[in-house]
């Protein structure tokens, strides 16, 4: 699990992504909704995008490289955007 690469990472400190002074809090609860994210979750989100008008832009980006390159493609502007 990367959250937990994440936290052992940044075990003392504040992550890049935070605010200043934020420090990332794991317990049991957050974990149990990761872990099992992928049957409850996931499900009923894929679902409500597929109800969407085909005119809708959705990206599906399903890997860590997948998002790099897609983030690498977009125009400076779009990006803040986002």
């Amino acid at each position: 699990m990367s959250v937990l690469v994440r936290r052992a990472r940044f075990r003392r400190e504040t992550r890049p992504d935070m605010a200043p002074g934020n420090r990332e809090q794991l317990d049991r609860k957050f974990l149990a909704w990761i872990w099992n994210y992928p049957k409850t979750r996931r499900p009923r989100i894929l679902e409500r995008l597929g109800r969407l008008p085909a005119s809708t832009a959705v990206v599906r980006l399903t890997s860590r490289r997948a998002v790099r390159l897609w983030l690498a493609g977009l125009a400076p502007a779009e990006a803040v955007a986002a």
